[in-house]
């Protein structure tokens, strides 16, 4: 019955994960849980995976937010999953949101670098500012309330983005 919302990519700070966190504590939701799959970067100054999980056990999430750490294979997840988030301080491409529309997911990103080569906000993505976790928790807010605003989005960005187009007819 819960609407899940995933996080693929490394526990690093310039992927906004600890954005992503405020604003799942901002939305306080017990209808939705907040995956999150990504190996840490250990030893690396952006690390972020440490504070991400202690943010969630100081602000009681652990019910709303699971970790599942590396994954090899996101398929699966991405399969049941309802919204993608890849809230990015800067993107060169973004292959987990692609990864995510030709999973017929709605998607919420930052509106930066490469995202905005294939993402386009209230078209086929919502999109808000970086580093910015109350415009996030808006965007999320919204897919988590409007189930055909999801649905819509996900059919658009499987049909605008990933599907090839109909070669024309003879």
């Amino acid at each position: 019955d819960e609407v899940v919302v995933l996080f693929v990519g490394r526990l690093s700070r310039e992927k906004g994960v600890m954005e992503l966190l405020e604003a799942w504590r901002r939305l306080a939701r017990h209808d939705a849980l907040l995956v999150v799959a990504g190996p840490d970067m250990p030893a690396h100054e952006w690390n972020a995976g440490p504070a991400a999980r202690a943010f969630v056990e100081t602000h009681g999430l652990r019910s709303s937010v699971r970790f599942l750490g590396p994954c090899a294979e996101p398929a699966p997840l991405y399969g049941a999953s309802d919204i993608f988030s890849q809230p990015s301080h800067f993107e060169a491409f973004g292959i987990s949101a692609i990864e995510a529309m030709a999973s017929r997911l709605a998607v919420v990103a930052s509106d930066v670098g490469g995202l905005r080569d294939f993402l386009a906000h209230e078209s086929n993505a919502l999109l808000h500012a970086p580093h910015d976790a109350a415009g996030l928790a808006l965007e999320l807010e919204r897919l988590l309330d409007d189930a055909a605003l999801r649905a819509r989005l996900a059919d658009a960005g499987l049909r605008q983005r990933v599907e090839p187009p109909s070669p024309p007819l003879p």
